[in-house]
């Protein structure tokens, strides 16, 4: 008991009060900061992410088509972001310890198994199933951002967006390239986007002249692998069924310059997502390209003041 009384009587009130503020300025921030709806849409959409990242990597291991291993590599840092999310507010996991397949909400359980029956049957069909999936996180996205006024949920939640976009069009650019119906535009044809979470930039149509002055449209996938100097590799690209455009991105293989003329990026808050655009030339790098893909340095990046289209 005297040691007890000796401790206790080394703090003062203010000493005490001091101490309090510091360790709960320390503490994770707690779920009662959110409402019961904000922390239901966390874990809803911590269960879809990981349904899209486990429905892709199957879709792959049946198609062997590298635009869902591609994706999927980008799911799994999405479901990991609202994994985060719901570390920092104390929230328990829903998909902890469940194997790929496998959700704790009916809803999503449902929809994985009537998708993953359905890609089973075509390739083709395989990637409508992918359309129909960026197509639901998007809805479900703009619902769960009404839902809540978090700038940390926010800027999460708008990163997301950005990167279904980039998903929605790439799915729906290559089920056209192989004699499908696109049932979805995507972005708008001008507008590439950077998407920070997976470290992807989605050109969605790049005009590419070849050295006999023919010019095909592709669409193209490029992930960052050094970030000092801005490296990027290109993970796929597909010729789509496009005429060339001024409002594309363009590629000129003499000159081996990539020019985007409309670049968005993801920035750290909600309200200022969609105002800064770029326009950014790539320099192709050959001596650094080998067997596992192509190379490109950014040369240039300039401001445009007013939104992109």
């Amino acid at each position: 008991m005297a040691k007890i009384t000796h401790l206790k009587g080394c703090w003062s009130p203010a000493s005490l009060h001091i101490l309090l503020v510091l360790i709960l300025s320390l503490a994770p921030l707690s779920a009662f900061a959110l409402t019961e709806q904000e922390i239901s849409d966390l874990k809803f959409m911590r269960e879809e992410e990981k349904m899209a990242y486990d429905l892709y990597s199957r879709l792959h291991d049946m198609w062997d088509n590298s635009i869902f291993s591609s994706i999927a590599i980008s799911e799994s840092r999405h479901t990991q972001s609202v994994l985060n999310l719901l570390n920092q507010f104390g929230i328990a996991d829903p998909a902890a310890g469940r194997p790929a397949g496998e959700y704790s909400s009916d809803t999503i359980q449902a929809l994985y198994d009537q998708l993953l029956a359905a890609g089973s049957v075509s390739e083709l069909a395989a990637l409508q199933v992918g359309i129909t999936v960026e197509e639901t996180d998007i809805d479900d996205l703009d619902e769960a951002m009404v839902n809540t006024t978090n700038a940390a949920i926010l800027r999460v939640y708008s990163n997301l967006r950005k990167g279904s976009l980039n998903h929605l069009s790439s799915f729906s650019n290559q089920l056209e390239a192989l004699g499908g119906t696109g049932t979805a535009s995507g972005l708008h044809p001008g507008v590439s986007i950077y998407e920070p979470i997976s470290q992807t930039l989605y050109i969605p149509a790049i005009n590419v002249t070849g050295t006999s002055g023919n010019t095909e449209v592709y669409d193209a996938l490029l992930r960052m692998v050094e970030t000092l100097p801005q490296t990027l590799q290109l993970v796929s690209a597909s010729l789509v069924d496009k005429a060339p455009s001024d409002i594309h991105a363009s590629y000129n293989v003499a000159e081996r310059i990539v020019y985007i003329p409309v670049l968005a990026v993801g920035s750290l808050n909600y309200a200022s997502l969609e105002q800064n655009t770029w326009i950014v030339e790539l320099q192709f790098m050959p001596l650094l390209s080998d067997s596992q893909g192509q190379v490109f340095t950014v040369k240039s990046l300039t401001l445009i003041t007013e939104s992109g289209p």
